[in-house]
């Protein structure tokens, strides 16, 4: 039997999460994972409470914060990692993930083997209760020969920590 492979367009990769996004959060693996991938891309995790991967190029080195059930958000988080273009429709269309975390961040959450949770892409996170989307960009999808995937060097510049007061967003 044969695997069918789907690979997105580069366009469809690119495509960056919506500012708050629902979705399964998953394991991305021990700590020093997400430490050893900031490092590699020059990115720094001082002042990070965690770091993990979300699915799109477009979202490396940006804040996050992820939330489970209607918990406390947890964060600021750095996008060190994406998934692989090859993975990608699997990964988003299929399993609806929205972010790999490490260990210890899935402790802190109180997720044992990956659950359905909240991702905010911000400086800050949100205030109040806002809906959710599901992240789907537009599926346009590669046919062999596949497009080669642009090189992302240098990588993005990373987004910083900052103090979030009660009235940011």
């Amino acid at each position: 039997m044969t695997a069918i492979t789907l690979t997105v367009s580069i366009a469809t990769w690119l495509t960056p999460m919506p500012a708050l996004a629902e979705g399964w959060l998953v394991r991305y693996g021990p700590d020093g994972l997400g430490r050893a991938n900031a490092e590699y891309r020059g990115y720094s995790l001082d002042g990070f409470a965690c770091a993990g991967a979300l699915m799109s190029p477009a979202d490396l080195g940006k804040t996050f914060w992820v939330r489970y059930k209607s918990g406390a958000w947890h964060g600021p988080c750095l996008s060190v990692d994406v998934a692989k273009r090859t993975d990608f429709y699997h990964y988003v269309y299929q399993l609806q993930e929205i972010a790999e975390l490490t260990d210890s961040t899935l402790a802190a959450l109180g997720i044992v083997n990956g659950a359905r949770g909240q991702v905010y892409v911000g400086a800050c996170p949100p205030q109040g209760e806002r809906m959710p989307q599901v992240y789907a960009p537009h599926l346009t999808l590669d046919l062999p020969p596949l497009d080669r995937n642009p090189l992302f060097w240098p990588y993005p510049v990373q987004t910083y920590p900052v103090a979030c007061g009660v009235n940011q967003d």
